[in-house]
């Protein structure tokens, strides 16, 4: 019997079989869990844990993908005080416009606004908006959150300011159903979406190395699909400018997709 095997004996009560299941979301949950209370974390091999976690493949809606990723999140990251404020990887705000001071300039400020003031009004936990900064929207507890909302029950992975970091401390907040009383909010890490987006070989070696081969291997077969040149020359020529737009997808399973659009601006 290995040290692995004698562990799992050891947790084997935890289980409703008496073993854990593989198959099953949560009894993986429950592993990933008691080894991190041994201060072992499975950072290597996400990729895997993510494919175990969502079903080994199987085609799911964006919501369920990244309902499993939060729940994931909370298996192996240190949330610090945003766990005290949203204690579930999904959460409810009841009536989340009661904690907007006033009527801000759009509905993503008057969310962000909304989060700060609920962390600190409910649980007394400090809490900050970055009104300008790229990437970070609400300092919860020292920890940075960068929060995408949207209207209905879905999610935005629209990134066009920032792109996922490979920082442990750094959380993404996906809110849904802003036009609604209540909002949802799902606690991703962005180190998980990092890893989940580029894949674990790509990620392997920038951590190795700075850099990737794979990456810029894929840049440049996908910078020689655009022509440039006639991409503007075509904005020139029928005024459309934000409206063209020219895209190639990068990543494992080439699941990013790299988008360029072109702005022109008379002096």
């Amino acid at each position: 019997m290995n040290i692995f095997e004698k562990f799992l004996n050891s947790i084997s009560y935890k289980f409703p079989k008496g073993y854990p299941d593989l198959n099953n979301k949560q009894d993986i949950l429950i592993i990933e869990s008691e080894l991190k209370n041994l201060g072992i974390y499975l950072d290597e091999g996400l990729e895997s844990t993510i494919k175990d976690i969502t079903g080994k493949g199987k085609k799911l809606t964006k919501l369920q993908t990244f309902t499993d990723l939060a729940t994931l999140t909370y298996a192996q990251y240190d949330l610090g005080d945003i766990k005290t404020v949203f204690p579930n990887p999904v959460n409810t705000i009841q009536g989340w416009r009661k904690y907007v001071d006033q009527r801000l300039s759009n509905k993503g400020r008057e969310v962000e606004n909304c989060i700060k003031n609920y962390a600190i009004n409910e649980f007394n936990i400090d809490a900050k908006e970055i009104p300008k900064g790229k990437g970070e929207d609400v300092i919860i507890g020292g920890k940075t959150t960068e929060i995408k909302s949207t209207q209905g029950n879905k999610i935005n992975t629209q990134l066009q300011t920032s792109f996922y970091t490979n920082d442990p401390n750094k959380f993404y907040l996906f809110v849904s159903n802003t036009t609604s009383d209540d909002i949802d909010v799902r606690v991703v890490a962005s180190q998980l979406l990092y890893r989940s987006a580029l894949g674990d070989e790509i990620v392997d070696e920038i951590e190795a190395n700075k850099e990737s081969n794979i990456l810029s291997q894929q840049l440049e077969d996908g910078l020689k699909t655009l022509n440039i040149k006639n991409f503007i020359m075509s904005s020139l020529l029928t005024g459309k400018t934000s409206e063209e737009s020219k895209s190639f997808l990068i990543g494992k399973d080439k699941n990013v997709r790299v988008r360029f659009v072109i702005y022109i601006e008379p002096k």
